[in-house]
């Protein structure tokens, strides 16, 4: 009976050790759990897409599918990165993937993300992607502006409101 008790102890606390991922209980992994769930979203004042951001498996990072009403959309995975100690984000669409890294210093947002590009002439710019959580009205603003001066001046490229579904 000893032995039974042993190794059902060991067997549920195994269990329990191994279901729970790293992701839940440190802190930098969840500083974009604001942007989850299932969004409409909306620019000057028209709904112009929906947007379902999930957990990955492990909770490590998070997916979002953007299905816009006039074109193709895109999909993006962000993550945490621990070795450098910022957020990534992966964005595909088009046929073309953005590669976004949180920058070391913002005061604006709850989240920033910024990559460099290359346009078709060959020149450089820069796209910065700022996310803002308005906890009362449940909604993330997303703001893109881009840069052709090494990020000394921006301009507005999208503003988007993302307000959460509510359930029918």
């Amino acid at each position: 009976m000893k032995n039974m008790f042993t190794i059902l102890l060991l067997f549920f606390g195994l269990n329990f050790m191994f279901s729970q991922s790293p992701c839940d209980t440190i802190e930098d992994y969840r500083r974009f759990d604001f942007w989850l769930g299932e969004w409409e979203v909306f620019s000057d004042g028209n709904k112009i897409a929906e947007s379902s951001i999930t957990l990955t498996k492990g909770n490590c990072g998070i997916i979002e599918n953007y299905n816009p009403f006039n074109n193709a959309g895109g999909s993006s995975i962000s993550y945490f990165d621990a070795a450098d100690k910022k957020w990534k984000q992966e964005w595909v669409a088009n046929g073309h993937v953005s590669h976004y890294v949180e920058p070391n210093h913002y005061t604006e947002g709850e989240m920033q993300l910024v990559a460099k590009h290359i346009d078709q002439k060959g020149n450089e710019f820069w796209l910065r992607m700022i996310y803002y959580y308005d906890k009362k009205q449940d909604s993330v603003r997303q703001l893109m502006e881009r840069s052709t001066d090494n990020g000394v001046t921006w301009q507005k490229v999208f503003d988007g409101l993302y307000k959460r579904k509510t359930a029918n």
